[in-house]
């Protein structure tokens, strides 16, 4: 597998961080609406053989406003589970998805569920339905949405058209919640080196239930970054909580095994990085504990930041490809890296490409980029497009702060860096609040 290595050193100082707004804007922005076209899908049967969990599909999509084609986005959908409701053709299933969108104004970074065709069932499947609207988190931005919170409406056309509908929000704080997960199935599929090895993938499923009565289900994915012989690891966990006031959405560094943590516990503490419904724009820190026979405690606390002090500082990161499928619209890259933190602990960094577009001199493509880095006052969530070669696109200055546990529970703004050029992620920290 190809190996790159790039430094990743994150500097702020405690008194720019210690800014953060706890608000954002007295009114939030209007609703805006674009369509997309489809450029490229490309669908690859992981998992089992056939239809089933860990299925990945990538889409591209044009970007147009009145007629005008003004960016482009990314998406990469995974099978996590069949429809939360049922009555739904067969094949159809519920998919966890990351999208970027490539704007004028600044990137837009959504997350969350949605019902699609499973590309093993449906020839040209890994689509969304027609006329069935999907509701999703914008969990941050860069440019001018920077610290972007709110909802994103999709709707498929008949035409294959895509109508996007941005809905801000401005956080409010929810009731913090306290769940009961009871574990329905989960799903592995071996990306990377056969065996255990980065870039391997586990799907979780899990009812849901609030004083014992049911109250929704919880779908999660966990992707290897680092293995250890004798240690658990690194991941990185997307989860997505589905209840009946909406979704809410979590990102964060986990052991890459169901294993105690080095000191023991069985608890994985992650970002609250956005919602839908009653949890549009929430922010703050899930704890989830491990019970056994496959029960866990969900506790999920909504907050705003106040400030999060001291230096931000990360490690390098050698990004490793475990996944590289070619096909006549390009194919599809995904690849991990496990940057090292200050005290050793690894963190995790994922990066998805479906190979469109014209390459930088070293054959690489723009990347959508999650990473989650451990520091001393916990952790720090990060995502945006970014070109992950010997050369960094001039264009991308900013990556999106999503995000994080401990003293940047809350956060949200961006990382502005300072040298695009030089093959570093050197930045500051200017916060969205």
């Amino acid at each position: 597998m190809p190996t790159r290595s790039l430094a990743l050193t994150l500097t702020a100082t405690a008194a720019l961080l210690a800014s953060i707004s706890p608000l954002r804007a007295a009114e939030p922005a209007p609703e805006e609406t674009f369509l997309s076209v489809p450029v490229a899908r490309v669908a690859i049967d992981l998992g089992e053989p056939g239809p089933g969990l860990a299925d990945l599909s990538f889409s591209d999509h044009d970007l147009q406003r009145r007629d005008a084609i003004v960016g482009a986005s990314l998406a990469a959908n995974l099978v996590a589970g069949p429809p939360l409701a049922g009555g739904r053709p067969e094949g159809v299933t519920s998919r966890i998805g990351v999208v970027s969108f490539e704007l004028p104004e600044g990137d837009l970074l959504v997350l969350g569920t949605s019902f699609g065709t499973d590309a093993a069932v449906v020839p040209g499947g890994g689509q969304t339905l027609v006329d069935a609207p999907q509701v999703r988190a914008i969990i941050g931005g860069t440019g001018d949405r920077a610290g972007a919170t709110g909802e994103l409406v999709t709707v498929r056309r008949p035409d294959d058209l895509y109508e996007r509908t941005i809905r801000p929000e401005l956080p409010e704080l929810p009731e913090d919640l306290v769940l009961e997960g009871r574990l329905v199935g989960d799903a592995p599929a071996d990306l990377g080196a056969t065996g255990a090895s980065p870039g391997d993938l586990l799907l979780h499923r899990a009812d849901l239930f609030r004083d014992g009565e049911p109250a929704g289900e919880r779908l999660s994915v966990r992707i290897v970054a680092a293995t250890e012989a004798d240690g658990p690891g690194a991941a990185l966990a997307i989860v997505v909580y589905r209840l009946a006031e909406g979704e809410i959405v979590a990102l964060g560094r986990i052991p890459a095994t169901d294993m105690p943590a080095p000191d023991g516990a069985m608890t994985r503490r992650m970002a609250i990085v956005g919602g839908t419904g009653a949890y549009a724009g929430a922010r703050g820190e899930l704890t989830l504990t491990l019970l056994g026979d496959g029960r866990t405690e969900n506790r999920l606390a909504f907050l705003r930041a106040t400030g999060a002090p001291g230096p931000v500082m990360g490690g390098a990161l050698a990004w490793e490809e475990v996944l590289a499928a070619e096909d006549p619209s390009g194919g599809a890259s995904v690849r991990v890296a496990a940057p090292p933190a200050g005290d050793g602990s690894p963190g995790v960094a994922v990066a998805w490409s479906d190979r469109r577009g014209a390459p930088d001199a070293s054959g690489d493509r723009h990347h959508l980029l999650l990473a989650v880095l451990p520091l001393p006052d916990g952790d720090l969530v990060l995502g945006g497009t970014f070109l992950p070669g010997d050369a960094t696109d001039p264009a991308d200055t900013e990556l999106a702060l999503l995000g994080g546990t401990g003293a940047y529970a809350g956060l949200s703004g961006i990382l502005r860096l300072t040298d695009p050029a030089a093959a570093r992620l050197d930045g500051e920290v200017v916060t969205g609040g």
